[in-house]
């Protein structure tokens, strides 16, 4: 396997565990007593840690090729292939999977072949059950630090896709815009992006207004271009209350099950932020999942958030306000009426789905 096929299967794991609070460990030794003991000690030591073992390291390697782990902790003399080897073979398709060799074999030998060969760290066995309370703790620490690595990199890797859709001068803005909603959703790991177009009669009540959506990626039919709610019935209204932005991990877990958003909308998890010309609202951009999320959006993802909403508001101002495109023609020619939907909340769509 080539480097880059190897940094990209790093990149699929990190970008998998990165939204979920569970590490998740594979244990791997030929004794079943120990694994069983260990395994134990280690989900009651820490309980964000989830472990599943194998008895060699052939079967490891088959479950490491169908499933994400967080990190492999392994022991070193096993039948056909012994855990140095178990290690090469893992990095040939995954160069920064923690991988921590736990042995009761002391040998400056297997150590630095383990060494040469990228470990985590290496480990001696000790008597008794205090040894599962240190290497849980280096277990927890070492998926930590892949996480935070895993962070950065995406991080960095979107901002950099990000400036070259922005600025690439050839397409429209609104291929710009369609491109950015696409990579938003990859980058936080949803289904939906959107924009839309926010028109109030009275600036001073947030809640009274409609929502137009006038870009989106995803296949959630009351977020599709041109379809139409009440302001009171979406989200938007409680984003365009808040200067930064409006985020929800988990809407169930934050009570709002009864909120006329949720109950529209049915969305788990939800980020946006307005966008505006010449300081006055324009409408939001925002990235939601019908799935809540695990954790909460990272610092780096709500900077991801807050940049592509500042550079659509940066556009929309330097055309002042402008947009030629005809659907957005259309949108705000839906949207100067000025008064919510006559038929329920919903345009483009049967009027009893606003009540889903």
């Amino acid at each position: 396997m080539t480097e880059d096929e190897t940094d990209s299967t790093a990149e699929t794991r990190q970008a998998a565990s990165d939204r979920s609070d569970r590490y998740r460990v594979l244990l791997v030794d030929d004794e079943p007593d120990l694994v069983a003991v260990a395994a134990e000690y280690l989900e009651r030591l820490d309980d964000r840690l989830t472990v599943e073992s194998a008895t060699d390291a052939q079967s490891a390697l088959a479950r490491l090729g169908t499933a994400q782990f967080d990190c492999v902790v392994s022991d070193y003399e096993m039948p056909v292939m012994d855990g140095v080897e178990f290690l090469e073979a893992v990095r040939e398709t995954d160069a920064t999977l923690p991988f921590v060799l736990f042995t009761g074999k002391d040998s400056e030998t297997v150590a630095n072949r383990a060494l040469s060969a990228n470990v985590t760290d290496y480990l001696r066995k000790q008597h008794g059950t205090d040894q599962f309370a240190f290497l849980a703790r280096k277990i927890v620490g070492y998926v930590e630090q892949d996480r935070a690595r895993g962070y950065r990199q995406r991080y960095i890797d979107a901002l950099v896709e990000f400036y070259e859709i922005t600025n690439d001068v050839d397409r429209s803005f609104e291929d710009r815009v369609q491109a950015v909603l696409e990579l938003g959703t990859e980058y936080l790991g949803v289904p939906y992006g959107f924009l839309t177009r926010i028109e109030r009669p009275d600036p001073t009540d947030p809640t009274r207004g409609t929502q137009t959506i006038v870009l989106s990626v995803g296949d959630h039919e009351l977020l599709q271009p041109g379809e139409s709610n009440r302001l009171s019935n979406s989200y938007c209204r409680l984003t365009i209350q808040h200067e930064d932005l409006f985020g929800i991990q988990n809407a169930i877990d934050a009570g709002m099950h009864d909120d006329p958003g949720y109950q529209t909308f049915e969305l788990g998890c939800y980020i946006g932020g307005t966008t505006n010309v010449e300081d006055t609202l324009y409408g939001t951009l925002c990235f939601a999942s019908s799935d809540p999320r695990d954790l909460d959006f990272s610092v780096e993802e709500r900077s991801f958030v807050w940049i592509a909403k500042q550079w659509v508001s940066y556009e929309l101002d330097r055309m002042g306000g402008e947009w030629t495109t005809e659907l957005a023609t259309d949108v705000g020619d839906v949207a100067d009426a000025g008064d919510e939907p006559d038929d329920g909340g919903v345009t483009g769509t049967d009027a009893g789905d606003s009540d889903e």
